[in-house]
């Protein structure tokens, strides 16, 4: 087995190499090529029905050798691929470079804290008050998590359609914080708040207060959907309803429609 796992790719040059090929030759050729690294780049043997089984070719083994073929070279060992035996070659040089400084720096190390224990025999054993306790890992992970937390609450605090600024957030993170830790995914909270803008109420003008929303679980609420696209909906009624008063009273400020002698109410409905 290859002492190194992880096998390079040059991807523009395998591509560049391989237009030609459909998608079986090109799975075939890299399994040969595995196969080939996983030998630290040795040859592979030249037998047609063991490189069939290599390259999980079936009856078209002989039109997939066809295509491939021409990667590979033959030496007294079998085939084998020029390029990853440079390559594998290469990787195995620069480990053992890299097993050989290790040991060294080991050594090394090894023998300075053996001179550093006998010169600490004479020191004294108090510890240094200026040099602060490594912070437990705990608490690393303790700090991430909560940080974790806050971003997506704040998450939640951002989609949620407020009514009257973004008000009261401390108590609706504790409660968001509550309910998270009864079990309710974050996400549903998030994803309910986000449906929540759509709610006929909320685009009417009226949204519940976010602590209020978390708890009476809004997350689970029925959606009525809105209808302000279809006719503008009870805001844009009223809007509508002024505009005619205002066009109204304009009329009649001009004198291009008048009242009756009975001073009768144009907006009264009328009889008959």
């Amino acid at each position: 087995m290859s002492k190194t796992p992880f096998m390079p790719l040059w991807v523009s040059d395998f591509l560049g190499d391989t237009l030609d090929l459909d998608a079986a030759d090109i799975g075939a050729y890299l399994l040969i090529l595995m196969a080939q690294w996983q030998r630290n780049g040795a040859s592979l043997p030249d037998d047609a029905a063991k490189l069939q089984r290599i390259a999980r070719c079936g009856r078209n083994w002989a039109k997939v050798w066809g295509s491939v073929g021409r990667f590979f070279d033959t030496d007294e060992c079998g085939i084998y691929n020029r390029r990853l035996r440079f390559e594998a070659q290469n990787v195995a040089a620069k480990r053992d470079v890299n097993s050989r400084n290790g040991a060294l720096g080991a050594k090394a190390k090894a023998l300075k804290n053996k001179e550093s224990d006998l010169a600490n025999a004479n020191v004294s054993l108090k510890r240094n008050a200026s040099i602060p306790e490594p912070e437990p890992e705990s608490k690393k992970e303790k700090a991430s998590l909560s940080c974790a937390k806050a971003q997506r609450f704040t998450e939640f605090w951002t989609v949620y359609p407020h009514r009257d600024g973004k008000r009261g957030r401390k108590p609706a993170e504790a409660k968001y914080d509550r309910i998270v830790a009864s079990g309710v995914p974050e996400q549903d909270l998030i994803d309910g708040a986000m449906r929540y803008k759509s709610d006929r109420r909320v685009q009417n003008g009226y949204s519940r207060d976010p602590t209020t929303w978390l708890n009476q679980a809004g997350w689970e609420d029925e959606i009525l959907p809105g209808d302000i696209a279809q006719n503008g909906g009870a805001k844009n009624d009223r809007q509508r309803f002024d505009q005619t008063i205002n066009a109204l009273a304009d009329r009649l400020s001009a004198g291009t429609i008048q009242l009756g002698n009975s001073g009768r109410d144009p907006l009264a409905p009328r009889r008959g």
